[in-house]
């Protein structure tokens, strides 16, 4: 039998071929996007030692549609079979829309910990677990507000072994200290470096006028799922992910949008404590 992570690899690094062609025929990914990297720096933040916890159970999502559409995600590990990410990434486009269905399970791919391609762990789901409150329809909500519906979890046919990412929801109080210290960290799989995580350090959050929703200035775009991190009790917990790429003007400073854990801890917890 073939060594699983090698058939990752090897998938990765033919879809990473064709996105470079891609790329090169639409003026590079981040700008055929609309949006280039800050400073014009051809990577957000720094590159990621994928072997060091929690990023070593922060991984990327494959997710490959019947109509040959390929999209990648940023999921993390909250518990051995669970992986946590963005609701969007399971359909395409990032759409529910009249007649479109989620991706297939055994079509998504999650592998964890990439160094270079090569994951630590991988493993394909088995069945999804899409938030109910998941609204977005037709063309890409400009709402940021439906942020806080934007989460699943995804069950995989194998038990990792890794160690698992808290989740932690914060109160008030809370998010203005950790706002003030610009304390929290996010860690992903963009698209300016697909197969090493990127960490972007000292980012500031800030609470919005719903609780599950709140706002950020850590990756700001294409790190859909991607946790963001903070310090509860002497280890990181994962108190928000990436949601829906809200269209922004890149040089107003706007904050991004995350899903706060304030949706989803809840369910996490209850999976953790069947185990």
């Amino acid at each position: 039998m073939s060594d699983p992570r090698s058939l990752v690899r090897r998938l990765d690094l033919s879809v990473l071929a064709l996105s470079v062609c891609l790329a090169s025929a639409n003026g590079g990914l981040a700008e055929s996007r609309g949006q280039k990297p800050p400073d014009f720096n051809p990577h957000y933040g720094e590159a990621a030692d994928p072997t060091v916890w929690p990023i070593s159970s922060v991984g990327k999502l494959t997710i490959v549609f019947p109509n040959s559409l390929i999209e990648y995600c940023t999921g993390a590990l909250v518990a051995p079979k669970v992986v946590l990410t963005a609701a969007h990434c399971l359909y395409p486009g990032g759409r529910i829309v009249s007649g479109v269905k989620l991706a297939a399970p055994g079509s998504v791919h999650f592998s964890a910990g990439l160094n270079r391609g090569v994951p630590l762990a991988h493993s394909v789901a088995e069945r999804f677990e899409v938030s109910a409150e998941f609204q977005p329809s037709g063309a890409k909500s400009s709402e940021w507000t439906t942020a806080g519906g934007d989460w699943a979890l995804v069950y995989l046919k194998d038990a990792l072994p890794l160690k698992p990412i808290p989740v932690h929801s914060l109160a008030s109080e809370d998010v203005k200290r950790i706002s003030a210290a610009k304390s929290a960290t996010q860690v992903g799989y963009g698209p300016d470096r697909q197969y090493m995580p990127s960490i972007f350090r000292n980012c500031e959050i800030q609470e919005s006028s719903f609780s599950a929703v709140l706002l950020h200035r850590c990756f700001t775009y294409g790190y859909s799922g991607a946790p963001i991190f903070v310090d509860i009790d002497g280890q990181p917990a994962i108190i928000g992910i990436g949601a829906l790429d809200i269209p922004r003007n890149a040089a107003d400073n706007s904050p991004a949008v995350a899903c706060s854990a304030w949706a989803f801890a809840a369910r996490v917890a209850d999976i953790r404590r069947q185990e």
